[in-house]
């Protein structure tokens, strides 16, 4: 486990066990494209940014803080419990399990992208903007939500949970 702590730190292009974004204070950057095995946990009041850089995690994505998208791409292909926030910019989260974001918020700031391909329970707090949201699983529950763009991929029957609006593109 490699804990990232102290102020504005550089998080050092790597293959990880699992990270730890703690200590509170100004964002940590990624400084290149990193490969974590284990978990990536971001405490609260701490912010990560992913810049132009990819982040793979095979562990749980457990995210108190805030994580920066930027123009990267974070693969999380385990657990998404998101109690923070993820900013998505032209980038992308793309969360191939379960995705969970009751207590926090999902927050698009340009138009970047957030795939899902696991079972999807909330996206907190959502704020779509221009961004696009694609369900690209197997059978899934679609959130009743307003989206500003809308795909489905993936096999299987994409069931609406309630009410879904969509105020620009619509892909079935």
């Amino acid at each position: 486990t490699v804990v990232y702590m102290s102020g504005a730190t550089n998080v050092l292009s790597d293959d990880y066990y699992t990270i730890t974004i703690d200590d509170g204070g100004t964002a940590k950057t990624l400084q290149g494209d990193a490969n974590i095995a284990g978990n990536l946990n971001i405490k609260i009041g701490n912010e990560l940014n992913l810049g132009s850089n990819i982040m793979t995690t095979t562990g749980t994505c457990d995210i108190d803080g805030v994580l920066n998208t930027g123009s990267g791409k974070c693969t999380a292909n385990g657990n998404s419990d998101i109690d923070g926030t993820i900013n998505i910019g032209t980038g992308t989260y793309d969360a191939n399990g379960t995705f969970d974001a009751t207590s926090g918020a999902v927050t698009f700031t340009d138009v970047g992208r957030l795939e899902l391909a696991g079972t999807v329970t909330s996206f907190g707090t959502f704020t779509p903007s221009t961004g696009k949201v694609i369900y690209n699983g197997g059978a899934q529950n679609v959130l009743a939500e307003n989206y500003s763009n809308l795909t489905f991929r993936g096999t299987g029957v994409k069931t609406a949970s309630g009410n879904i609006n969509v105020s620009n593109e619509l892909v079935i």
